[in-house]
């Protein structure tokens, strides 16, 4: 009998043209190696994308492929460090629709992904997979442009003064809800490791002797997740403190399946 197949997808952006930061490749670096010697995935199942190579078409096109070919017992972990932002719904009477931001992000609908098309990806996953998405960006609609650790920026895009004002218009007029990144994966059974809440953004920092800058969240995150035998529930309670106690003020969050809280990180 073959045993399950463990695959990742880790795409981290520093690179970004106007607004870049600082940790994102560390991130997804510092998980593939997690991965390796902790988990036991094989490196020709891990796929990296990283800065130029992050693109809308080459993002979308490997989830798909990635989420195809998993069966009953397959694991895929998902782990996007980048930016993250809020744009007025193409679709009438939605709302907002959470994004995040490729590379090649412009604000135009063509070089972005939304939590419905996470959706739309994610509805041919096997119901007997496990798939695990970590976000470490701000899908946040809080476009304040304040700095945090050591000068480096929150992970958010602030909206050029067109989108802002669809954005505030949408806001005061109390539409409907956006889907949500969390709601995109429920049906399938599958679950959302969220850097922050909604209203939060989550931060870029530096850590160690050497400010080597990591995701905040992902930096205490792998510390948890070196213990492998914890679930996730717990692994997300030591997870807050640590970036309350570093003095962070982003508070992480589990979206998805309930069910999948009790469990280990891969089962």
């Amino acid at each position: 009998m073959t045993p399950p197949a463990k695959f990742a997808l880790l795409v981290g952006i520093n690179r970004y043209p106007e607004t870049p930061l600082h940790g994102c490749v560390n991130d997804v670096m510092d998980m593939a190696q997690l991965l390796t010697s902790v988990y036991g995935f094989e490196k020709k199942n891990i796929t990296l994308l990283l800065d130029e190579r992050a693109t809308t078409g080459e993002m979308t096109a490997t989830l798909k492929k990635l989420t195809r070919r998993l069966s009953a017992g397959d694991q895929l972990v998902f782990h996007y460090s980048g930016h993250g932002a809020q744009i007025p719904s193409a679709y009438e009477d939605d709302g907002l629709d959470e994004i995040i931001c490729p590379i090649d992000f412009d604000w135009t609908s063509s070089h972005l992904i939304r939590d419905k098309d996470f959706k739309a990806i994610f509805q041919f996953i096997n119901l007997g997979a496990n798939l695990i998405w970590i976000s470490d960006s701000c899908h946040s609609g809080d476009l304040s442009k304040d700095l945090v650790k050591n000068s480096f920026r929150g992970r958010f895009l602030t909206p050029p003064p067109d989108i802002n004002w669809d954005l505030e218009a949408l806001k005061e007029s109390k539409a409907a809800p956006e889907l949500g990144m969390g709601k995109a994966l429920k049906a399938q059974g599958a679950t959302l490791f969220a850097a922050c809440r909604d209203h939060q953004t989550a931060d870029d920092a530096t850590f160690g002797k050497n400010n080597r800058p990591n995701g905040a969240f992902t930096y205490f995150l792998l510390q948890e997740l070196k213990k492998k035998t914890l679930p996730l529930n717990k692994i997300l309670a030591n997870v807050r403190a640590s970036l309350k106690k570093a003095g962070f003020k982003q508070v992480p969050k589990l979206e998805g399946n309930t069910g999948n809280f009790t469990k280990p990180f891969i089962w």
